[in-house]
């Protein structure tokens, strides 16, 4: 699982352990991998990884790198 973090101008895709999930509300590990002053994005992070990929691959001449998930993504 991740989450992506407002950096600036930019989101930044940070891992995360989910420790518990229901429909409305997830509850993340406090590892230290985000802060309670990171802005986080609630909303649409399918749609963020997908804009970042497609940004990777026009950078890299269609060629994405990461991992896909078998060719589908989740909403975290």
């Amino acid at each position: 699982m991740f989450v992506f973090v407002q950096s600036g101008d930019v989101f930044v895709r940070k891992p995360v352990r989910v420790l518990y999930e229901d429909r409305s509300a997830v509850v993340i590990a406090n590892d230290g991998s985000i802060s309670e002053a990171d802005f986080v994005v609630k909303n649409q992070a399918a749609a963020i990884n997908r804009a970042l990929k497609a940004a990777a691959a026009e950078d890299t001449g269609g060629h994405a790198h990461g991992h896909d998930h078998a060719g589908h993504t989740h909403d975290h």
